[in-house]
C-alpha cells in the first residue's frame, strides 16, 4: 500500500513539475502603476477641484470656531454676564457640532468618491494586464508584492503603465 501512495504522489510530483516548466508567469508592481499612471493624476485632480468648496467650507467654519472660542479666552471670559456666557457656550456648542458634521460629510463623499475612482482605474488596469498577459499568452499574473524573487523578463509593469496611456 505504501509503495502504491508513494508511486501515486512521485507521479503527481513529475507531471505537476512538468506543467510548471511550461507555466509562463508574468510579474507587475501595482504601486508603481499607480503612482506613474497618467489617470491616478488626473483622478486626484479632479476630485480636488470637486471638493474644493466643502475643503473650503470647512477651513471657514473652522476660522469661525476659533475666533468663537477665543471669547472663552480668560481676559475676554471676565467681561461676560454669567447669562452671555451661557448664551456663547450654546452658540459655540451648536457650531462646534455643525463643524463636526460638516467635516464627516466632507470624509465621507470623499471616500466614497475616492473608492469608485480606485474601483475604475483597478478595472482598466485588469483590462490592460489581461490584454498584455493574452499577448504574451501567459498563464499567470502576480503582484510582485507576493513574490520573493522574480526575474525582470517576467515583469510586465511598464507594458501596463503604456498601455494605461493610451
Amino acid at each position: 500500500m505504501k509503495k502504491i501512495l508513494l508511486g501515486l504522489f512521485a507521479l503527481l510530483f513529475i507531471s505537476v513539475s512538468a506543467y510548471a516548466n511550461e507555466l509562463k508567469v508574468g510579474v507587475i508592481n501595482l504601486p508603481k502603476i499607480v503612482q506613474q499612471s497618467p489617470q491616478i493624476k488626473s483622478i486626484n485632480k479632479n476630485l480636488d477641484a470637486k471638493f474644493k468648496p466643502k475643503r473650503e467650507a470647512i477651513i471657514k467654519a473652522q476660522t469661525a470656531l476659533r475666533a468663537e472660542a477665543e471669547k472663552f479666552a480668560p481676559n475676554a471670559a471676565k467681561k461676560l454676564t454669567a447669562a452671555e456666557r451661557k448664551s456663547l457656550q450654546a452658540k459655540f456648542t451648536e457650531q462646534q457640532k455643525s463643524y463636526q458634521e460638516l467635516v464627516g460629510s466632507y470624509q465621507s463623499a470623499l471616500n466614497k468618491a475616492q473608492a469608485e475612482a480606485m474601483k475604475e482605474f483597478l478595472g482598466k488596469v485588469n483590462a490592460a494586464v489581461l490584454s498584455i498577459a493574452k499577448k504574451q499568452k501567459l498563464d499567470v499574473v502576480l503582484l510582485k508584492q507576493a513574490v520573493v524573487y522574480a526575474g525582470q523578463e517576467v515583469n510586465i509593469t511598464q507594458e501596463v503603465i503604456q498601455q494605461l496611456a493610451k
